[in-house]
């Protein structure tokens, strides 16, 4: 099984913390491993998130809608 990066956000912190106290459990089979999310600035702001891409084409999508830019690296989490 393919392992997958999420990211979810809740409406408030309350929830944030209870979502915390399931790390460890199992969902359907899988261990989850539930963190907070650290936004760590980097000095130079050069990474962008792009979102709304169909599933399948990802990595071919992007390559060819950043193509003009050149000088970039892609990082695809499925």
């Amino acid at each position: 099984m393919k392992n997958v990066l999420a990211f979810v956000t809740f409406k408030d912190q309350k929830s944030a913390k209870k979502a915390l106290k399931l790390n460890g459990t199992s969902a359907q089979g899988i261990d989850l491993e539930i963190e907070e999310y650290k936004v760590i600035t980097p000095k130079y702001k050069t990474t962008v998130f792009v979102q709304n891409v169909r599933a399948g084409k990802v990595t071919s999508y992007l390559f060819i809608f950043f193509e003009n830019l050149r000088n970039y690296s892609l990082n695809v989490y499925l």
